[in-house]
């Protein structure tokens, strides 16, 4: 992390600003420009991943950052996929109908299709990944959103006692 931090902190304020750890992702993203929805969702992950806000990307923050990011990239052209398939509206985010119909595809046959509570709850936990609450999913929310739904669906399975979405650590 300190390699990094030392290398985009032009300024050495000791954190990454949105504009030097856009930087830091590009060149990560083999020189393209991150669009401004992932660099959001990032630097407020990373910013909020101790517990504390300090509205930069610290010396603690920079690994998970860096975690995430690559996690991102990884999945990114099946979230592109999905993307494709589910966001009928063309709006760029996905609904509460169009999450229902993508969670519905991605639950077992043998098993119930999710709840309108259950989406209610994916979307409300998974829209605010990227620390604005709108209401819908953008792209770099569905990750987590697809990942909290194998969660709740491995609970429902089990009958244990699903944990509020909010208290767990979902590992992207």
């Amino acid at each position: 992390g300190g390699r990094h931090l030392r290398k985009y902190d032009t300024n050495r304020s000791g954190k990454l600003e949105q504009s030097q750890l856009a930087l830091m992702l590009k060149d990560m993203n083999g020189g393209f420009d991150v669009t401004k929805e992932e660099l959001a969702w990032v630097f407020y992950k990373a910013d909020t991943c101790t517990g504390r806000r300090n509205y930069g990307v610290d010396h603690g923050e920079i690994l998970y950052a860096i975690r995430i990011w690559k996690g991102y990239l990884e999945n990114r052209e099946y979230l592109d996929h999905m993307f494709e398939k589910y966001d009928t509206g063309r709006t760029g985010q996905l609904a509460f109908a169009e999450l229902k119909v993508l969670l519905t595809d991605l639950t077992d046959p043998d098993e119930p299709p999710p709840s309108d509570k259950e989406v209610k709850q994916v979307m409300y936990e998974a829209d605010r990944k990227d620390g604005e609450v709108d209401g819908s999913l953008k792209k770099v929310e569905l990750m987590y959103a697809i990942s909290l739904w194998y969660t709740m669906v491995k609970h429902r399975k089990s009958k244990s006692f699903m944990p509020l979405a909010s208290k767990m650590c979902v590992v992207m």
